[in-house]
């Protein structure tokens, strides 16, 4: 049974990024971007300011700050870590900022490094929406270090700043299943969906946690939830066929799994035989291919308890 996880929150993309109108001076371009493709024109436009000569202060620490935040957006986190080297020169108490390069640290698979950046945005703006965020990435990062429970204290912070910060509760759920806390888990993703209804991993992730304590009917009724909000979602339809498995039907459970891979691509296929193979009921090719031998294997698989 797998969970659904969110990934660290960079607030100041979307005001930053906003739509706008393609300038032709370098600061109208530096300033104004909106589609993807013109991101690069907003670099440009951003770098010919800096190497200009003409900035100082304040406009000179935006002008880094645009671009920190465009290199980000497009996944570039090491020159946007260089950007807010620059901003954090210019105005070392800037907690934004530092939780911004914290968020690009963290892409770059940094995560002590990210942690240090978001404890000191803490540190300088304790009580903001800086540091709710703050701490929620702080929580990411020790999640991504096998460090559960501080991320679980992380999590906390964040939700005694902000009770309604969604995220936090969901991934703070997330910890809890890896704990086998599975009522305190299904408590956060409760309150996730009080605060988000639409949201079709917490469904998913409750779920889980119900077929960990032998309440399948509950969480079919989750899958089935997460599934009519999203009817691609792969992980529903393989977390509902375990549940309808071990309540003995049987072929709903195949047919579940059928449809999980129907909609996933070829890797997710491979990864089933291979699960299959372990499991010893599939002898074919990992190739990909949902076929015959696959299919008789996933029914095997029903019939076995330690499967999948």
């Amino acid at each position: 049974m797998r969970l659904a996880v969110l990934v660290p929150v960079l607030s100041a993309l979307a005001p930053l990024l906003g739509c706008g109108e393609r300038g032709d001076t370098a600061e109208e371009r530096c300033r104004g971007v909106g589609l993807d493709l013109q991101i690069r024109d907003k670099i440009d436009g951003c770098t010919e300011m800096i190497h200009s000569g003409d900035l100082e202060g304040k406009k000179l620490e935006l002008a880094y700050f645009t671009r920190g935040v465009a290199h980000a957006e497009l996944g570039e986190y090491a020159r946007a870590t260089e950007d807010f080297d620059q901003v954090i020169r210019l105005n070392p108490q800037n907690a934004g900022v530092h939780s911004l390069r914290g968020t690009a640290w963290s892409g770059l698979g940094r995560h002590e490094r990210a942690i240090g950046d978001f404890q000191r945005a803490i540190g300088f703006d304790p009580e903001s929406k800086t540091s709710i965020e703050a701490h929620y990435n702080t929580g990411v990062a020790y999640t991504a270090l096998g460090r559960h429970t501080r991320a679980i204290e992380s999590y906390y912070q964040a939700i005694r700043l902000d009770p309604d910060y969604a995220p936090a509760y969901f991934n703070r759920g997330i910890a809890y299943v890896r704990f086998g806390q599975y009522q305190r888990a299904i408590k956060d993703f409760s309150r996730t969906i009080n605060l988000d209804p639409e949201h079709a991993r917490a469904y998913n992730n409750r779920g889980t946690a119900y077929n960990r304590i032998g309440e399948y009917d509950r969480a079919i009724k989750d899958f089935n939830r997460a599934i009519g909000i999203d009817p691609g979602f792969v992980l529903a339809y393989r977390n509902r066929g375990i549940a309808r498995k071990y309540l003995g039907d049987l072929d709903r459970a195949v047919r579940d799994w059928e449809l999980a891979i129907e909609i996933a691509d070829t890797a997710d296929v491979r990864s089933w035989q291979k699960l299959l193979k372990k499991r010893k009921h599939y002898t074919g090719r990992i190739d990909g291919v949902y076929g015959p031998l696959t299919r008789a294997a996933l029914v095997a698989c029903t019939r076995d308890r330690s499967c999948p």
